[in-house]
């Protein structure tokens, strides 16, 4: 699990190959988050676009104060793609971010056609998320 304690350390790419668990403890367990995780450095990824590795709404801020686990709660647009820096790109930054919904979970949103060239401002406009409230990165090299 990336913490506060190894935030953006350089870790092998085996680490996630499945879902990272969540936790967030400042969570507010009435209410509902979203999760977004993306690699700003995956090419051709012009300025302002990511690839984007996951998308979940709707988690209970129950769970991500460590009740029950992330990855069996919540709505997958995208489904968990693992961390695959292409050989000879350098070191990739991968940032998870938490955003809180405010409208309950209720949260419904457009599904981008691509992981690629997510552009992660537009996607976010007139969304009704706080934040991010929370957010953590880590490396992977090839």
């Amino acid at each position: 699990m990336v913490n506060d304690h190894n935030c953006d350390v350089l870790l092998p790419k085996q680490v996630f190959l499945e879902e990272p668990l969540f936790q967030y403890p400042l969570a507010d367990s009435k209410k509902f988050y979203t999760i977004i995780m993306v690699d700003p450095d995956a090419p051709p990824q012009l300025d302002g676009e990511f690839y984007l590795h996951m998308l979940k709404s709707n988690i209970p801020g129950l769970a991500l104060k460590g009740k029950e686990s992330v990855k069996t709660v919540g709505i997958d647009y995208r489904g968990y793609k693992a961390p695959t820096p292409p050989r000879g790109t350098g070191p990739h930054r991968y940032m998870s971010l938490l955003y809180e919904q405010s409208d309950g979970n209720n949260f419904l949103p457009t599904v981008p056609s691509s992981r690629s060239r997510f552009t992660l401002g537009n996607w976010l406009r007139d969304k009704n998320l706080c934040g991010p409230v929370a957010a953590t990165q880590f490396r992977v090299q090839y």
